[in-house]
């Protein structure tokens, strides 16, 4: 699984020109799974398909779009890797794939641009936060949220070799006390780090790794590891969104549910608790020019960079007909309200604002975006 990034939507968004298909769909995980997939996705490509016919599209159109995507239907490897949703981005100049621990709406747009709004959680304050799983040999990332969880290649990380001489000139006292915290001598007055040494100089590796991996982030970062180990990778990390509270125990103990329930549980509090004193904030600042409910006015204000707060509504019934069928979008020329909120919400960012995609009874008005504005 690949991490979502701004500049990730942001490409996306200023990709313009017709026609541009966006595919959204909830999946399962497991191998049990598969095939339920498969004809969710089979049956939004149907969708795409008479959307695009209905439009007067070539064939030849059609499958330049829409085949890249089809012949998935047919690959288990990309099936056994399915996480909560699926998100599909298509032209013919190409397609972009996201697989994502959020739950997403089943949904085909089709216009001259895509729609990037069910991802935005991924990239706000309360959406989503990482998972670092630490062993004395080993290390693993995660990106989870309080859906799903999915594992993060870092790079591979060696642990240091210690140092060795022959096996002829080797003590046997250089064995001795291994683990216990101390320095051993070897001959000639040769030191040997010891356990401890050498988890910590691994851990500045991970940290290392972590810092390139993560880039810009600013969710929170949960350890999962014993004790003793949290307690050293706290010395050498450089991540400024570490969470003090983590999950205790071996992680290879715990499922993949049992680890994201266990995070989300220590992290829940931690994202919730900005959303609050920016919502308090938001509401001490109403009526003083320094907020706004407007589409257009909070837009306006995210491109020169005057958003310091923005709160979107995560809520999906505006694209839903009545009768709940998966919804297929025709996008207009003109933008919509809640697509200039999508932009707004990618220039807030840009600009070192902070985002929070929460559901309807969240937001501090009853709107699509409620902003506070820098000056």
């Amino acid at each position: 699984m690949q991490i979502v990034r701004e500049f990730d939507l942001a490409r996306l968004a200023e990709d313009r020109g017709w026609p541009r298909v966006s595919i959204f769909l909830p999946t399962i995980r497991g191998s049990q799974s598969m095939e339920a997939n498969r004809i969710v996705l089979k049956n939004q490509l149907k969708r795409a398909e008479g959307e695009l016919r209905e439009l007067d599209l070539r064939p030849s159109q059609i499958e330049a779009i829409l085949g890249p995507t089809r012949q998935l239907l047919d690959e288990p490897l990309f099936w056994a890797g399915a996480s909560d949703g699926l998100a599909v981005f298509s032209s013919m100049a190409g397609t972009r794939l996201f697989r994502i621990p959020l739950r997403l709406p089943e949904l085909v747009a089709v216009g001259n641009r895509f729609v990037i709004w069910p991802l935005l959680p991924l990239l706000t304050t309360s959406g989503h936060y990482f998972v670092l799983t630490l062993s004395h040999f080993d290390a693993h990332l995660f990106q989870a949220s309080r859906f799903g969880i999915d594992e993060v290649p870092l790079e591979p990380i060696k642990l240091p070799e210690q140092p060795t001489m022959p096996a002829s000139r080797r003590p046997q006292a250089a064995f001795v006390g291994a683990g216990t915290g101390r320095l051993h001598s070897g001959v000639g007055g040769a030191v040997l780090p010891d356990r401890k040494t050498l988890t910590l100089e691994r851990f500045r590796r991970v940290d290392a790794a972590l810092r390139q991996t993560l880039g810009g982030e600013r969710a929170p970062l949960v350890i999962a590891g014993v004790g003793y180990l949290h307690a050293l990778y706290e010395r050498v990390n450089t991540y400024p969104y570490l969470l003090t509270a983590g999950v205790g125990g071996s992680p290879r103990d715990l499922t993949l549910e049992e680890l994201r329930q266990q995070s989300w549980d220590v992290v829940e509090q931690a994202l919730r608790q900005p959303e609050a004193l920016a919502a308090n904030r938001y509401l001490r600042l109403r009526g003083t020019g320094r907020t706004s409910a407007r589409p257009t006015d909070v837009y306006a204000a995210a491109l020169e960079g005057r958003v310091e707060t923005l709160f979107v509504s995560s809520d999906v019934s505006g694209w839903r007909p009545a009768d709940g069928e998966p919804a297929v979008a025709r996008l207009a020329e003109v933008m919509t309200d809640g697509e200039l909120v999508d932009l707004a919400a990618l220039a807030a960012l840009r600009n070192s604002g902070s985002v929070f995609a929460v559901p309807e009874e969240r937001m501090p008005e009853d709107a699509l975006a409620a902003a506070v504005f820098r000056f």
